[in-house]
């Protein structure tokens, strides 16, 4: 993963840790948000890496879109509730199409199904204050740069653990 995307990852993260209420970041720990941030990143990332005709053109953005949504398939497998088959069988899909390198808009034509079947419990919090980049850098000092290095690059003292 290069630098400036962990980086930019890292800082967004921090962000909206710095502007969004404690109650809502617990709220986002539910399955459902989980899942529906993870594979948002993996459509954004899989944008980056394959252009308008299918075609390859960052293999690193594509593979981290793939790894994503890795990731997304084991928070799928914890789930709960009747969704849970429905949600699962579109995120395969969704996996089966960047697998093949679709295009982007179906890509995307599928993302939506998928938050559809994921439904509201799927619906992240965003901020609604003004972003306070001197909270979200205390917040990543404090909780983030022991692993991530003080420049997102983890080298943090807490890295090697």
């Amino acid at each position: 993963m290069p630098l400036r995307t962990i980086f930019n990852k890292v800082v967004t993260l921090a962000l909206l840790a710095a502007a969004v209420p404690a109650s809502a970041l617990l709220a986002q720990e539910h399955p459902a948000q989980r899942l529906s941030s993870i594979v948002g990143v993996a459509v954004e990332e899989y944008a980056k890496g394959i252009d308008a005709r299918g075609q390859l053109i960052s293999d690193q953005e594509y593979q981290e879109a793939v790894e994503f949504l890795a990731d997304a398939r084991s928070v799928a497998e914890r789930l709960p509730g009747d969704r849970a088959p429905a949600v699962r069988a579109v995120l395969d899909t969704l996996s089966t199409a960047m697998a093949a390198k679709q295009p982007p808009q179906a890509i995307g034509e599928i993302h939506k199904r998928f938050v559809a079947a994921l439904g509201s419990e799927g619906a992240l919090e965003l901020p609604r204050a003004p972003i306070d980049l001197a909270r979200g850098r205390q917040v990543y000092t404090e909780r983030c740069a022991s692993c991530h290095g003080e420049r997102g690059i983890g080298d943090g003292p807490a890295a090697r653990g």
